[in-house]
């Protein structure tokens, strides 16, 4: 396993949801992307992080939530996600592969400030 493979799934880029493949017998890919263009793009990533004494960016996993993420912060099932997906003002999420999508915070959090009580249904 390359050593750029090993780094990502230390730091949480690539999880158990992610689709990791080897074509051409020394070809690594994830999520159909070749695997030095996503290790190259987490580098860059955490290359740009502030110093210290700035205010820190949050991590990118803090700032994209999952399906279940979102079901916890809005307080709704699954299937209540599937339905409000299809609605025209619920937050678009991030495609991040052919079938992981997250969602923005701060997209949520903005969606949930004009949603009034009882609009939500569950």
């Amino acid at each position: 396993m390359p050593a750029e493979l090993i780094e990502l799934i230390k730091i949480g880029s690539v999880g158990e949801h992610s689709k990791v493949t080897v074509k051409f017998g020394d070809q690594w890919f994830i999520n159909d992307k070749p695997l030095a263009t996503v290790h190259e793009i987490v580098v860059s990533l955490q290359s740009s992080k502030p110093n210290d004494n700035e205010n820190p960016i949050p991590e990118p996993h803090e700032d994209l939530l999952s399906p279940l993420e979102v079901c916890e912060m809005v307080g709704i099932s699954l299937s209540t996600l599937k339905r409000l997906r299809r609605s025209d003002n619920f937050p678009v999420p991030i495609a991040l592969g052919e079938r992981v999508r997250r969602w923005k915070r701060d997209e949520l959090e903005e969606w949930l400030t004009i949603q009034r009580p009882g609009n939500i249904k569950r």
